[in-house]
């Protein structure tokens, strides 16, 4: 009797098995969820820089009455800020992250990229390569402020959460154009 009162302690290989089934399971499901986030947290730095940058750009072209040159290299930041700071320092594009350690280029020194409409406009092929930043300058803006988007490729068209997080596009900002005059914005 005394063997046959005494209660089990240990669990069976078949439990086992279950519990690391239903822990790979809700693995399973839980890390998509988290890669997801990471990438809109992304996006949504990624759109406060574009702003941060676009707005540093109107600043310096209220004082100085024109927009900053185009510029590829890793100083092309810096006159925003010296000697007036528009920015702090300057802002990597936290979608060019990375690139570099898979064997890819970083364009643009691996910062925010701005074209300015004197620049731009005058290509040839402007209306047909670039048809976004074709009526987008043609609107009346005088520049706009690039960063890449998930896919990490450079386009020229606008990303758009809505075709799944990681869709082609760039994320942007456009920066208005001002008067000659006054230098202030239409």
């Amino acid at each position: 009797m005394g063997e046959e009162m005494q209660s089990r302690s240990a669990f069976t290989l078949i439990e086992l098995l279950i519990v690391v089934a239903i822990i790979g399971i809700l693995a399973a499901i839980a890390v998509p969820n988290f890669l997801n986030a990471q990438i809109r947290a992304k996006v949504a730095k990624s759109i406060s820089n574009v702003k941060i940058l676009r707005d540093a750009y109107i600043q310096y072209g209220l004082d100085n009455r024109r927009t900053p040159e185009h510029s590829d290299v890793i100083t092309a930041q810096d006159r925003l800020t010296t000697p007036m700071a528009y920015i702090n320092s300057r802002i990597p594009d936290v979608f060019k992250e990375g690139l570099e350690e898979r064997g890819l280029k970083a364009p643009h020194a691996g910062l925010y990229h701005a074209e300015p409409y004197t620049e731009i406009m005058p290509l040839e092929n402007m209306k047909t390569s670039f048809p976004n930043l074709y009526e987008g300058f043609k609107a009346g803006h005088s520049g706009v402020v690039l960063g890449y988007g998930p896919s990490q490729e450079y386009d020229y068209i606008e990303y758009d959460s809505s075709n799944g997080i990681r869709s082609r596009g760039a994320i942007y900002n456009w920066v208005p154009r001002f008067h000659q005059k006054d230098f202030a914005t239409p």
